[in-house]
């Protein structure tokens, strides 16, 4: 059996928040388990001094926490040279069977770290709709 976990985000990050220069914040802001309760896939927001709020997506087991560090999952790169100047996204999450986690985003947004695998759940990353599958 599959199990549709979406998430949809309208992220904003047109602001400059109050994080001190040498530090970093995670802000979740979605979380969902997989078929058999022991993994989770934890969507966030990430801001590190001064800059802009990055689009962040971890896996974890279900009895962990999130920590303050990057995503281990996928991570977006809102300072890439180059990038679009947009500042909110779409994002779903859709968990198919126990250990394969499905990221998609919209086109524009750009990557800077996307994980074929966390430890061993499988993470597919797409900029399709994966709810019309």
């Amino acid at each position: 059996m599959i199990c549709v976990l979406i998430s949809a985000m309208w992220l904003t990050g047109c602001y400059r928040s109050t994080v001190a220069p040498n530090d970093c914040k995670n802000d979740p802001t979605a979380e969902y388990s997989s078929n058999d309760g022991r993994w989770k896939s934890v969507a966030f927001l990430r801001q590190c001094g001064g800059g802009p709020n990055e689009l962040q997506v971890s896996v974890l087991p279900t009895t962990v926490s999130l920590s303050n560090e990057p995503g281990n999952a996928f991570r977006e790169d809102a300072t890439r040279e180059g990038a679009e100047g947009r500042h909110s996204y779409r994002m779903q999450q859709l968990w198919k069977g126990s250990h394969e986690l499905w990221i998609s985003h919209e086109r524009g947004m750009k990557v800077g770290y996307a994980a074929s695998a966390v430890g061993v759940v499988t993470v597919v990353h797409t900029d399709e709709d994966i709810l019309e599958h």
